[in-house]
């Protein structure tokens, strides 16, 4: 993504304002992702009994 957009900057400036919105896209897409993955980590608590283990699986998606 950094050399997408050096090379965006240095190709044309005043095409910044496109380069943003991909970037603020990109940016809800991972919020939302985040979203979803705290959603699934409290419903494996909830299921566990609050039991302090979390799958590799979940924590390897969580924290990646």
């Amino acid at each position: 993504m950094q050399n997408k957009v050096t090379a965006h900057i240095e190709g044309n400036p005043d095409s910044c304002s496109q380069l943003l919105q991909e970037l603020f896209d990109e940016m809800k897409e991972l919020r939302a992702e985040n979203d979803r993955l705290r959603k699934a980590l409290n419903t494996a608590r909830k299921q566990n009994g609050n039991y302090n283990h979390m799958s590799t699986k979940l924590k390897d998606a969580l924290y990646e």
